[in-house]
């Protein structure tokens, strides 16, 4: 009788790899944070994770400094997918880089709401692109743990957090730009 099982192989996980999440509340939730959100959703992985090993204290300050931890982040998904047989490029480096330059950018842009309102939508979208990856492992590796549906409740917060990002967008703007309506009263007024 033959043995089918190889003695050197590694025994896959089911753990789940990181936290299940929906994709559309990822980026809801941090386009109408305008990034707040960003730091709860690396806490929720970390904690999953267990990085560092020093338990939530430790989560939370990477959490903090999640443009800067990112990058280990990734890098802890892609080691955990390959313990669990799955092979996994969450392109790591490009990633990192470009939430850590994102958010720079959205700081300095502060004075510009639309420009640094582009900047969170690529923080959205690199966390969304992570974190579709994530949920496509976990579907692979233990398909009880996928994203769970949204009701009624969670929707209205998406949408009311939604129509308060683009109220307070609105406003900031049409405040930015008052001195245009000014400058037209003044010309009005010379004519």
């Amino acid at each position: 009788m033959q043995d089918d099982t190889t003695p050197n192989q590694a025994p896959q996980s089911t753990e789940p790899i990181g936290m299940p999440r929906g994709l559309y509340a990822t980026a809801i939730f941090s386009i109408a944070t305008c990034g707040i959100y960003d730091v709860f959703w690396a806490f929720s992985h970390y904690k999953r994770l267990s990085i560092p090993g020093k338990g939530w204290p430790g989560q939370a300050l990477y959490s903090a400094f999640i443009p800067i931890s990112m990058f280990k982040l990734l890098k802890t998904f892609e080691r955990r997918a390959s313990e669990a047989g799955h092979a996994a490029n969450f392109f790591a480096i490009i990633c990192a880089a470009l939430y850590l330059i994102s958010t720079i950018m959205s700081v300095i842009a502060d004075a510009e709401p639309l420009v640094e309102l582009g900047f969170v939508y690529i923080k959205a979208i690199i966390l969304v692109f992570v974190q579709h990856k994530i949920n496509r492992l976990n579907m692979a590796i233990a398909p009880n743990n996928a994203p769970p549906p949204y009701g009624f409740a969670q929707k209205f917060l998406m949408a009311l957090l939604t129509l308060w990002a683009c109220i307070f967008l609105i406003g900031r703007t049409s405040a930015q730009f008052h001195w245009v309506d000014q400058l037209e009263t003044k010309i009005n007024h010379h004519t």
